[in-house]
């Protein structure tokens, strides 16, 4: 007899793996799970961060694909910078003027390095039924900072 422990937990992708890196998945038992634009109204998953203080949480969702255990995250979207001076909003020609925009507040910021803004409860659902609802974007790699 095969017993497997079902309880939610956190997966570091490995740090040689350069598009992932500082980033986890969401895993119970033998699967994986995936966050689907669906549950998150307002889109923007790129933005999300999940927050791996706070603990996994499951929730029945009989609803769903003849009933499927949904996995409750706590997070945040991230604050993009306010000011439209950071790329790619604005070109700057090579020169005197690139030196001085390199040194501009937002230089090299961009949506990975905004800082916490609206908390979240992220929703992750088997990635084995994610797109079964309607058209959007999926994300299983989560950042954590």
């Amino acid at each position: 007899m095969l017993t497997l422990d079902l309880s939610a937990r956190l997966t570091a992708a490995d740090p040689r793996v350069d598009a992932v890196r500082g980033c986890v998945a969401i895993e119970r038992g033998p699967l994986v799970y995936c966050l689907e634009e669906t549950d998150h109204p307002g889109g923007g998953l790129d933005l999300f961060v999940l927050d791996t203080a706070s603990g996994l949480g499951e929730e029945h969702r009989p609803e769903l694909l003849g009933g499927i255990v949904a996995v409750k995250a706590a997070g945040w979207r991230r604050r993009l910078p306010r000011s439209a001076d950071w790329w790619p909003y604005r070109t700057v020609p090579p020169g005197p003027s690139a030196e001085a925009a390199s040194r501009a507040p937002h230089a090299g910021r961009g949506a990975a390095a905004g800082e916490p803004g609206e908390r979240l409860t992220l929703t992750a659902v088997p990635y084995y039924a994610w797109a079964n609802r309607e058209d959007g974007a999926m994300r299983v790699w989560l950042p954590t900072s």
